[in-house]
């Protein structure tokens, strides 16, 4: 089985705010976010913990807060390219979680 989305967006994220129902996850440093549409919605376990991976263009990327019903935060890195509508994996190939 795999499960895929897209990335339908990509912020810049300040240090020190929160992300996510109830705020759950703080930024600890400036970073870039993504926003997946894909959620518990979809199949994706609602139980992940922030720091669970998922693949975006072929990279491990850790979850950061809640997952919502039809969307996943992930941190996409300081230094990150990404784009939005590109596809990712979080379960099956290459994405085996």
């Amino acid at each position: 089985m795999t499960l895929t989305s897209s990335l339908i967006a990509v912020r810049e994220h300040k240090a020190g705010e929160p992300v996510g129902y109830g705020g759950t996850w703080i930024s600890e440093r400036d970073t870039r976010l993504g926003v997946v549409a894909m959620g518990y919605g979809d199949g994706y376990p609602r139980a992940a913990p922030s720091g669970t991976p998922v693949l975006v263009n072929g990279r491990e990327v850790p979850i950061v807060g809640r997952v919502a019903m039809d969307m996943i935060c992930v941190d996409l890195g300081p230094q990150a390219q990404d784009k939005s509508r590109r596809r990712g994996s979080a379960v099956g190939r290459r994405g085996s979680r």
